[in-house]
């Protein structure tokens, strides 16, 4: 294994300084190898008043989790996602993340209204 793969980088959506985030989009962590399912809830999401409750799933091939709020997030608000202590399969620490993105005023669900 080389040296730069032994802490990979995550890929998360929405990306850090994104605004205009609908208040029921899902948060996805992207991870070049597979993900220990038992380290899944190292990913967090926080406003200004605390932390939110959402559900995590991983996908099929185990490289992607989504996080999706269990009600719509406040609107045009500053949320903080943070990952750490996620592991591979092999139990291998990805680099822990935090980034920020900023919701609107609307959602998925206010979208489809418009366009029926």
């Amino acid at each position: 294994m080389r040296p730069r793969d032994l802490r990979p980088t995550l890929k998360i959506v929405p990306r850090d300084q994104e605004t205009e985030v609908p208040r029921d989009a899902t948060v996805l962590v992207a991870a070049p190898r597979r993900v220990d399912q038992n380290s899944t809830s190292s990913v967090r999401v926080m406003n200004e008043s605390g932390h939110i409750d959402g559900v995590v799933q991983l996908s099929s091939d185990g490289r992607i989790l989504f996080w999706t709020p269990l009600s719509a997030l406040d609107p045009q608000s500053a949320h903080r996602v943070t990952v750490s202590g996620m592991r591979d399969e092999r139990g291998a620490l990805f680099d822990d993340h935090t980034s920020t993105f900023v919701t609107a005023g609307f959602s998925y669900v206010d979208l489809q209204v418009l366009a029926e």
